[in-house]
């Protein structure tokens, strides 16, 4: 998965890539794309009443990554805020909206299989489908411009307790 794979790049990178640009923007992505996993996970396919640890591959997948990952850009290596740059939310869109269209499309006119329900035309309708990639897309853009912010902020506080 992307995760492991930036996880893997994370940990082999010589030191002084750590805070390269490309690992600061696909940490970023990871990020984002871990958030929204715990997130839609949680709220979208597992309801309140269900919350329970399991001890199957989804537990490790939708609630430990996640939280790995907003450990890592939050806490372990924040990203340098210079690198964030301004479209980088919008190029982390690209990935979950291209996503949720293949996989409405294989759905739909493939073998019939929706990886989340709601992405389900058959069960939901094409405007509940439309709407929630909508506001999915939305939702991730929102939340990649507030991990943008978060950089500066967490600079901020720092620089302002070391002087």
């Amino acid at each position: 998965s992307l995760t492991s794979l930036v996880l893997l790049a994370t940990a082999v990178a010589p030191r002084r890539y750590l805070r390269s640009n490309a690992l600061d923007f696909a940490r970023g992505a990871t990020t984002l794309y871990m958030t929204m996993t715990i997130i839609i996970y949680h709220l979208l396919e597992s309801p309140p009443n269900t919350w329970t640890w399991r001890y199957d591959t989804w537990s490790p997948v939708h609630v430990v990554a996640p939280i790995v990952m907003v450990v890592i850009w939050f806490v372990l290596l924040r990203p340098i805020p210079e690198h964030v740059k301004w479209w980088w939310p919008l190029a982390w869109v690209v990935f979950p909206f291209v996503y949720a269209l293949v996989s409405v499309a294989r759905g739909t006119w493939g073998d019939g299989w929706y990886p989340y329900g709601f992405l389900n035309v058959t069960q939901n309708g094409w405007v509940y489908v439309i709407l929630m990639i909508v506001g999915l897309s939305l939702s991730v853009t929102a939340l990649g411009y507030g991990l943008r912010a978060s950089s500066f902020i967490k600079y901020r506080r720092f620089n302002a307790i070391k002087k």
